[in-house]
């Protein structure tokens, strides 16, 4: 019988329940005595008062009947400690995992060269980020990025230029992944060039000079113009400029014109400049007006030639594909010579063309019309 004041025996022997308590708080203390992560002292009394009260010591009905009202009790194990400094009996339950972060919020992007770079901002109870991605442009499916993020930004990199992207951001800790945050599209390759600025325009004789300042992301510049007198629509020069100034050459004298600069890169064009106009000033006298036009068709081509007209520097070829119902187009640049090979025509059409002479003063009446059948 064992005796409340004491807990010993008859004899001066401890009781086994005693016992068992007594050891098991003496082996609480040698582990935190020799061991070399220590626990907090608070933590090791928190243990030795347990197993003192019995706590931690097993439980046995001495064959009464069960109470159904009482878990039923765990046979006792060696003490473990978690990553937080809880003790645990081994086969105890294990404490809750947390939870997952929340969603990622706020994310943008923009693009570079190739390249996407992303921001967002922090998710609740995050470690880290997941990046998911696809190629829209060739219909890819979402694709998870195979290591982790640490930062609150990321730069995509190796993306074909042109194609759009998809991207959005997860939160992830050691409970899993929480919701995605809102998607982004991003167009691979550089920006579109910025705005030309500082157009300006000198005239002189059937000529006009064009500079500009440099535009951001540009390597090349487009030069759209149109005859205001004439009422011409604005056209584009069919090849680009790859200085900061270019001299308009052919103008008619008299006339007035209207010039604007855009820049261009591989991502396409940018904004136009400021429009500009600039009249033409009689100069020497223009050019007479070229006669006797003949043509002579080949395969896929058309064989031209003139008669010098009067003070003509050079001249202009000006064509069109009647089978296409096409309007009247110069070709960009002069002739000298007297004749012309007109190149890659379609097969099965017929053209029209026409020769003016031109010299600083400007462009001379045109020729006779001639057609050719290819």
């Amino acid at each position: 019988m064992v005796t409340p004041a004491s807990g010993r025996r008859p004899g001066g022997r401890l009781s086994t329940a005693v016992a068992t308590q007594i050891g098991l708080a003496a082996g609480l203390l040698r582990g935190w005595l020799f061991s070399s992560r220590r626990l907090p002292a608070v933590i090791l009394a928190t243990a030795l008062a347990a197993a003192a009260t019995g706590l931690l010591a097993p439980r046995v009905d001495a064959g009464g009947p069960s109470d159904p009202a009482r878990p039923p009790a765990r046979a006792p194990g060696a003490l473990t400690t978690t990553a937080g400094g809880t003790v645990l009996e081994s086969g105890a339950d294990p404490l809750p995992t947390g939870t997952p972060p929340g969603a990622v919020a706020g994310l943008i992007g923009s693009s570079g060269t190739r390249t996407a770079r992303l921001c967002w901002q922090p998710a609740d109870g995050a470690a880290e980020y997941v990046l998911e991605s696809r190629d829209v442009a060739v219909g890819e499916t979402w694709t998870t990025m195979p290591y982790p993020i640490k930062e609150l930004c990321y730069t995509v990199q190796q993306l074909l230029t042109g194609h759009a992207y998809e991207f959005r951001i997860i939160g992830s800790n050691s409970a899993g992944r929480g919701a995605p945050s809102n998607t982004v599209t991003v167009t691979a390759g550089p920006p579109l060039p910025g705005a030309v600025n500082g157009l300006a325009a000198v005239p002189g004789a059937a000529t006009v000079e064009l500079c500009w300042h440099a535009a951001s992301g540009a390597n090349l510049y487009l030069f759209d113009h149109r005859d205001v007198t004439a009422g011409e629509a604005w056209t584009t020069m069919p090849y680009p400029i790859k200085e900061l100034c270019y001299t308009v050459q052919q103008l008619v004298a008299g006339h007035a014109y209207e010039f604007r600069i855009a820049g261009s890169n591989s991502a396409g064009r940018g904004a136009p400049s400021n429009t500009v106009t600039a009249s033409v000033a009689p100069g020497m006298p223009l050019p007479g007006a070229v006669a006797g036009l003949t043509a002579a068709p080949g395969q896929g081509t058309a064989d031209l030639c003139w008669q010098a007209a009067k003070d003509a520097a050079e001249y202009v070829l000006e064509s069109r594909d009647v089978t296409a119902s096409e309007a009247w187009t110069t070709m960009p640049y002069p002739i000298k010579e007297l004749c012309y090979t007109v190149q890659q025509l379609v097969a099965g059409h017929a053209y029209e063309f026409r020769i003016a002479g031109s010299n600083s003063a400007g462009r001379g009446a045109p020729s006779n019309t001639v057609t050719v059948a290819v």
